[in-house]
């Protein structure tokens, strides 16, 4: 009975050959935003696409089952947040290699240059969506563009003058929306 609540890897790979641009713009958006929150993930090189291309990868592999329930954007996206402080908890990360993620974007019919999955979205439009995401909501803009930059939790709050209470509040509202925006 569980098993039917599951997709197989079958059909999970045919869901994800059938994401839509959008989907795939928002799942690039998702991976930003876990990459953003794990600073050591940037410290040894990791880059936004690879936590997405681990999330494909893992859900294929079966590693991590897509349960029916769930929209698959929301399945990739939580991958992303688990792989992310998986690497983090364990201090390194253990990532595919590159002929891996070029079977990804095969099995996508994406393009394989990670330099050319980021050109498919530029900056400008990026940070205005956000911006848009995040209109009423001044503080969030304020507390993400701060990330953007590489501030640290503590700096981001001295400069705001937060405490930490209302910080983690911001930063609730701000995965919310986001987490919103992806499904």
């Amino acid at each position: 009975m569980t098993s039917e609540k599951y997709a197989t890897t079958e059909e999970s790979a045919a869901a994800i050959r059938q994401l839509s641009d959008a989907d795939h713009q928002k799942l690039l958006l998702a991976a930003r935003f876990w990459h953003a929150q794990r600073k050591a993930l940037q410290i040894q090189g990791i880059v936004p696409e690879d936590l997405l291309s681990q999330a494909y990868l893992t859900t294929l592999a079966g590693h991590r089952r897509w349960r029916r329930s769930v929209s698959l954007v929301k399945h990739l996206s939580q991958c992303m947040r688990s792989i992310s402080g998986h690497m983090l908890e364990h201090g390194k990360a253990e990532l595919t290699g590159k002929t891996e993620l070029r079977k990804i974007a095969i099995v996508h019919d994406w393009p394989a240059s990670e330099s050319t999955v980021e050109g498919q979205v530029s900056a400008r439009e990026e940070i205005e969506n956000i911006r848009r995401l995040f209109a009423d909501d001044k503080q969030a803009i304020e507390v993400l563009l701060k990330r953007a930059t590489g501030m640290e939790a503590e700096e981001i709050r001295a400069e705001m003058s937060l405490s930490s209470m209302h910080y983690a509040t911001i930063s609730r509202r701000i995965l919310r929306k986001l987490t919103s925006f992806v499904n």
